[in-house]
């Protein structure tokens, strides 16, 4: 089934704009992304409406990346990593309503925050915590969870080597996504798994579209940077495939049964976001050879298959790249 068939059975899935005010105009409805600007990485909002119209979150001389949007949408959590220096990077959460930063410390029962990086924030059905990973590349990846009443972490797994990543709540907020490298305790695949809320593991997802196959180290085939959607019950990723030379933005179901293709794999397509309602997706792209960038901001949309620029980097702020989109 074509996933443009069903796009008039979610219509009334829209999601409210934001409701913060903006300088003129209607209530914006951000879309949250990354700027460099003269060298450093800077959080930024930018309206869907128009595009053109902007609110600079961070203005400092460190690399912030990486927004993710509260479900109310009221808040989002970004990273902050002095430039010049191996330390370890800062959640910092912003309340859009307030227009006020709050950094999330450490917690006091020695888990520490990242070693390297959070990839990704999955935040509870009711905003009440979030769903991270340690992203390091020289130890496993734990799945973690922080609370914000208690400002505490606390591990969903905990092993040696293998890592998992939180990628999405399924059903009722009792399911959760994750993907798995731990085959000495599932006896499955590098894959996606459903887990319970206390980090055991349910099923293995075989799905075709989802698999990894990695051969000498070399990922053949990868779904990478997957997110779900629980209302449409979809996953949006980027899909590493063999005889590809880029990513492409692909959607399917928890089994397998749907899948389509959006974009053509000649260029690096990563990072994807459901938008409004399920009908648009917007994700980041660069060229093929260009391994640093610069990065443009893309807005997919699903009823049309038209892919085409949010905005032009310099006209946020003068910036020369935009990235890491969240709705």
């Amino acid at each position: 089934m074509k996933y443009r068939a069903i796009l008039p059975l979610i219509a009334i899935l829209l999601l409210t704009c934001g409701k913060n005010p903006a300088d003129g105009g209607d209530d914006p409805d951000w879309i949250a992304l990354t700027a460099r600007v003269d060298g450093y990485r800077q959080i930024y909002l930018v309206d869907l409406n128009e595009p053109t119209r902007y609110k600079q979150i961070t203005q400092n001389n460190h690399q912030n990346v990486k927004p993710a949007f509260f479900r109310d949408r009221t808040k989002l959590i970004y990273q902050d990593k002095t430039t010049g220096t191996t330390h370890n990077p800062e959640l910092v959460l912003y309340d859009l309503e307030g227009d006020s930063v709050r950094h999330l410390q450490p917690p006091d029962d020695g888990i520490p925050f990242p070693l390297a990086g959070v990839d990704p924030i999955v935040f509870s059905d009711d905003d009440s915590g979030f769903y991270f990973t340690n992203s390091s590349s020289w130890v496993g990846n734990d799945a973690l969870y922080y609370d914000f009443a208690n400002h505490t972490v606390r591990n969903l797994t905990q092993t040696a080597d293998p890592s998992e990543y939180v990628v999405g709540i399924k059903g009722r907020g009792d399911t959760l996504i994750v993907f798995s490298n731990d085959t000495s305790m599932t006896h499955q695949p590098w894959g996606i798994y459903l887990m319970d809320m206390n980090g055991n593991y349910i099923s293995y997802v075989d799905n075709p579209h989802l698999e990894l196959i990695n051969i000498n180290g070399v990922n053949r085939k990868a779904a990478y940077n997957a997110e779900w959607n629980n209302e449409l019950g979809l996953f949006v990723f980027a899909h590493k495939q063999p005889n590809v030379s880029g990513f492409r933005i692909a959607v399917t179901d928890l089994d397998g049964s749907h899948y389509e293709v959006y974009t053509s794999g000649n260029y690096m397509d990563d990072y994807p976001c459901w938008g409004p309602g399920g009908q648009t997706i917007f994700f980041q792209r660069r060229g093929l050879q260009d391994y640093s960038g610069p990065y443009k901001v893309m807005v997919l949309d699903l009823q049309s298959g038209k892919v085409e620029e949010l905005t032009k980097p310099a006209t946020v702020d003068g910036a020369t790249s935009l990235s890491f989109p969240d709705y």
